[in-house]
This record gives structure tokens, C-alpha cells and sequence, in this order.
């Protein structure tokens, strides 16, 4: 595969990973809370939003928002990386059958 190509397949993961951190943190956001003074915590799997209390305390952990968007990267360049192996890896079977078959 040449640098374009697995620049696009990686720019795809990321993107794929991101969407899904944000699908299953909206989920996690999303959520009945039914204590009136107990604090929640909002996030997977960094905690990056906390709410709630007897105060009614609402406050941004901004080092948990950054490490999810991290684990998000990583796990795209990740599932690029697996992508790219697995579209580029030769199989023996197949290739015996596809040359049958000519």
C-alpha cells in the first residue's frame, strides 16, 4: 500500500474511534441519576465531567477529557494498523483458489 493509503485508512480509524468514544460517552451522559445529593461522574473511561452534591457542584476535569481524546487517537492509529495488516497480508489458500479458478 502506498503513504496515501494508509494515511486515509488511519485518518479513517481515528475518526472511527472518536465517533465511537463519543457514542458510548453521550450513552454514559445520558444516564437517570436518581440521589439528590450524591456526586456523578461522567466518562469511559477517564472521568471528565462531575456533577451533583448538595451544592449542585458542575465542573470539568479537562485531564480526563484530554486523556480520553488520546485513548481515542490511539485506538484509531490502532484499529488503522490492524486494517492495514490484515488488507495487505497474503493468503496462501486464496491465492491457490483464485488461480485455480483462471
Amino acid at each position: 500500500m502506498t503513504t496515501r493509503q494508509n494515511t486515509l485508512l488511519c485518518t479513517v480509524g481515528i475518526l472511527i474511534s472518536v465517533c465511537l468514544f463519543a457514542i458510548i460517552n453521550g450513552l454514559d451522559f445520558a444516564r437517570s441519576h436518581y440521589l439528590i445529593d450524591g456526586i456523578y461522574r461522567h466518562g469511559i473511561p477517564l472521568t471528565f465531567y462531575r456533577h451533583g452534591g448538595f451544592q449542585g457542584e458542575r465542573t470539568y476535569i479537562w485531564i480526563g477529557l484530554f486523556g480520553d481524546l488520546v485513548i481515542a487517537i490511539a485506538a484509531g492509529i490502532v484499529l488503522a494498523n490492524i486494517w492495514i495488516a490484515l488488507s495487505t497480508r497474503k493468503f496462501g489458500a486464496n491465492e491457490a483458489k483464485s488461480k485455480l479458478l483462471r
